[in-house]
C-alpha cells in the first residue's frame, strides 16, 4: 500500500484531545449570575433577568450540543479503528 493512501491514526493523541474537550465543556460555567432581586418593579430589572435566563438556556444548549459532538467524534474514531483492524486482518489473510 502506498504511503499516500494509508490511514494513520494516533489513537492516544486523538483520545487526549477528546478528553481535553470534554473537560473544557464540563468545566464551562452555565450560569451567568444570580437574578436581581429587590422591591424594585423597574422594567429594566425584569429585562435583565429575562436576558440572563435566555443566556443561561443558550449556554446549556451549547454545552449539550458540544458534548453530543464529542460523543459523535468518539464513535467515529472507534469505527475508524475497527475498519483499520478489519482491513489489516483482510491483508494478513491474503499474505
Amino acid at each position: 500500500m502506498s504511503k499516500d493512501t494509508e490511514i494513520k491514526l494516533n489513537r492516544e493523541a486523538v483520545e487526549e484531545e477528546i478528553n481535553k474537550l470534554e473537560t473544557s465543556i464540563q468545566a464551562l460555567e452555565t450560569t451567568f449570575a444570580s437574578l436581581i432581586e429587590g422591591d424594585s418593579n423597574l422594567e429594566m430589572v425584569e429585562e435583565v433577568n429575562e436576558c440572563k435566563q435566555r443566556y443561561d438556556d443558550l449556554l446549556e444548549r451549547y454545552q449539550a450540543l458540544f458534548m453530543k459532538n464529542v460523543q459523535t467524534t468518539k464513535a467515529s474514531k472507534d469505527k475508524l479503528i475497527e475498519a483499520d483492524q478489519e482491513v489489516a486482518g483482510n491483508f494478513s489473510m491474503l499474505s
